[in-house]
Parts: C-alpha cells; sequence; structure tokens
C-alpha cells in the first residue's frame, strides 16, 4: 500500500466521510499536523449530505471541495469530469457541515489543546468557542498557571498555517460575579 502524506485537508475530508475510513486512508496520522494542504480538489462520491437546515438529506450526492470551501455541489446521477480530482468514495456515509462546541475548556491543564484539539477535529467539530481557561498575560504571570493569551493565538495561528490539526477557537477569560468559584475567574483579579 502507498502511504501519502497526511494533510489537514485530507484529515477533515477522511473525517467527513466516516470514522472508520481514518485509519485505512491515513495510516500515519501522527503526521498530520507536520502537513500543508495541497492544491488537488477533492471530489466525495455518493455520500449522502445533511445540510442540518431541517431540509430532507440529498443522497447520492458528489461533493468537490478546493482549497478548504466547497467548490459545488450535485447529484452523482449526473456526469461530471473528476479528472485531477482525488476520488474519496462516499457511499452509504453522510457528509454534514463542520460543527460548533460554543462551551469547551480546553486551556485550563497544559496537555489539553494537544489531547483535544485533534479530537475536536476528528468528530467533525471545527469551531469551538473556549469559555474561560485563558487568561490574561499579566494574570498568568502571578499566578504562575493558566493559558496566557498569547499562547492561544499561536495555537490559532498554527491551526491557520497547517502546522496544527485543530477546529477554529474562539476564547476569552472566565467572567464571574462577585463570589468566584474559581481562582482563574477575571472578578478575583479586579478588586
Amino acid at each position: 500500500m502507498r502511504t501519502r502524506p497526511i494533510t489537514r485537508r485530507r484529515f477533515l475530508a477522511g473525517t467527513f466521510v466516516g470514522g472508520a475510513s481514518l485509519t485505512r486512508s491515513f495510516p500515519t496520522l501522527a503526521a498530520a499536523p507536520r502537513q500543508t494542504a495541497p492544491d488537488v480538489p477533492i471530489a466525495i462520491t455518493d455520500v449522502t449530505v445533511i445540510d442540518a437546515t431541517g431540509a430532507p438529506s440529498r443522497p447520492h450526492t458528489t461533493v468537490v471541495i478546493t482549497g478548504e470551501r466547497i467548490e459545488v455541489m450535485r447529484s452523482s446521477a449526473t456526469d461530471h469530469n473528476l479528472d485531477g480530482i482525488h476520488v474519496v468514495d462516499g457511499a452509504g456515509r453522510f457528509l454534514i457541515q463542520g460543527l460548533w462546541d460554543a462551551h469547551v475548556h480546553t486551556f485550563v491543564f497544559p496537555w489539553q489543546p494537544d489531547h483535544q484539539l485533534p479530537l475536536f477535529v476528528a468528530n467533525g467539530v471545527t469551531g469551538i468557542r473556549d469559555m474561560g481557561g485563558a487568561v490574561p498575560e499579566r494574570v498568568s504571570d502571578d499566578m504562575g498557571a493558566g493559558f496566557p493569551m498569547g499562547a492561544i493565538a499561536t495555537i490559532r495561528s498554527e491551526i491557520a498555517s497547517g502546522a496544527r490539526v485543530g477546529p477554529r477557537i474562539i476564547c476569552g477569560v472566565m467572567v464571574d460575579g462577585p463570589t468566584p468559584g474559581w481562582d482563574r475567574r477575571v472578578r478575583r483579579w479586579h478588586r
């Protein structure tokens, strides 16, 4: 079997057509963070598309992805040229848009980003909103703990460049009321 380098794009395409195909398609998943996206478009053929709008599912659909964008979705029954396109057989599988998890705590402990960020992507979560593991630089210095906002900015840029596998990240510091329940919440540091 010929082993091809794993890219963020190939990892995502394999994830979308089903977790069972990941090990077959990507035998060396550990290489994923070190690769960049190729210029070759990907066509996922004969897949059932669920658009999450409440519309009926669209079985036997071909989805062509160029770069990180969906270029076209059309019936697999129609005749179309797939020359020069990497084809992934999606028969019997489902494709949905990337999901968002709007309440995560990925930046509380140092091991979490390396462990959790690839798992989000492997499970179809392409965007997260972290609810308070990040702390301002001066607070991190005072506490000797927490993820400084600058460290999270570095992780974001590594994901954007393809150097690390992970979802898009929105985060901020945890804001609390007059009696904070955790020492990393903003209220405690603004007395």
